[in-house]
């Protein structure tokens, strides 16, 4: 995502650009989550019968499993993101010392 942002000769300005999509992700992810709860708890609540009907809790357990399941996801993406950006800082000072080596020499 920001890793195209090549120009900037600051290693701090590409790294909080790319920490802010990556927070944006996980903010329209867990909106998703917030929506997903409320319209189970709103359609557990809204039925005609006394009795609860089950087959309609579990599909709507199941929704959301799967919506913790993708927050979590991003989650470890967020993490493995900020991995890449370490190890890409890295490589990018691996390289400026190579540089001055041949300059050197």
């Amino acid at each position: 995502m920001g890793l195209i942002q090549i120009e900037h000769k600051c290693f701090g300005v590409r790294i909080i650009n790319i920490l802010i999509e990556s927070i944006s992700l996980l903010m329209v992810l867990h909106q998703h989550l917030v929506v997903q709860i409320t319209l189970s708890v709103y359609g557990m609540l809204r039925q005609d019968n006394k009795k609860p009907n089950f087959t309609i809790v579990n599909s709507h357990i199941y929704i959301l499993q799967i919506s913790i399941l993708v927050f979590k996801q991003a989650n470890q993406f967020n993490g493995c993101m900020i991995y890449n950006i370490r190890h890409w800082r890295k490589e990018e000072k691996k390289e400026k010392k190579r540089k001055r080596f041949r300059r050197i020499n």
